[in-house]
């Protein structure tokens, strides 16, 4: 996710006290998967490294449950379809209100803990 989005999110997660972990490559966010346990992920479609769909499958293939938004401004049914397919709990296309994603951010997570 680009460097206005990273910023914009990690504000939007600190007023509602979520410790937060922003990374500037997806080859980042992909090494510290193997030590560290996150409640949820958001990232992008076009990222440095991996797209948002190769890092879906990465979870996949290591077999790492963690519930994923995509927050992108590509709006291709092709590509929704594929990361619903490939295990993003969401895809909330840019720009989004703060609310609305601290909303699903919530039911993702609550829906998670109870499972």
């Amino acid at each position: 996710t680009d460097p206005m989005s990273i910023s914009f999110l990690t504000g939007v997660y600190q007023t509602i006290g979520a410790s937060i972990t922003a990374f500037n490559s997806s080859q980042a966010f992909a090494t510290k998967l193997a030590d560290t346990q996150f409640d949820l992920a958001v990232f992008g479609m076009a990222m440095k490294g991996f797209t948002g769909l190769d890092l879906l499958r990465f979870l996949i293939e290591k077999k790492i449950s963690l519930p994923v938004i995509i927050y992108s401004q590509i709006i291709q049914k092709e590509i929704i379809m594929q990361s619903l397919t490939l295990g993003a709990s969401s895809y909330l296309i840019k720009p989004q209100p703060a609310e609305v994603i601290v909303k699903k951010s919530l039911e993702i997570i609550h829906a998670k803990r109870k499972s």
